[in-house]
């Protein structure tokens, strides 16, 4: 996975490569402190949504994210909990 920053929009640009050769592309932002939002689009285009994205970082050591239809419905929660 990769990240790049647009200054001009102020937005992240992103995308996940598998070993099968698949990928996926996403554009995002952060609206907080502690919440980055995103969708996943086809080749960086934000009018193809896929499917949509919120990262909550609730503790320094602990994230939240949901996954949500193009249309806002949640279909998958995930928590994650560093463990030292």
């Amino acid at each position: 996975m990769n990240l790049g920053y647009s200054s001009k929009d102020n937005r992240f640009r992103g995308f996940t490569l598998w070993s099968s050769g698949s990928y996926m592309t996403s554009v995002s932002s952060f609206i907080s402190e502690n919440k980055w939002i995103g969708d996943w689009v086809r080749n960086f285009n934000p009018e193809a949504i896929t499917e949509k994205f919120e990262i909550i970082f609730d503790t320094p050591s602990s994230i939240t994210i949901f996954e949500f239809t193009p249309g806002g419905i949640k279909t998958k929660e995930y928590r994650f909990n560093k463990i030292n």
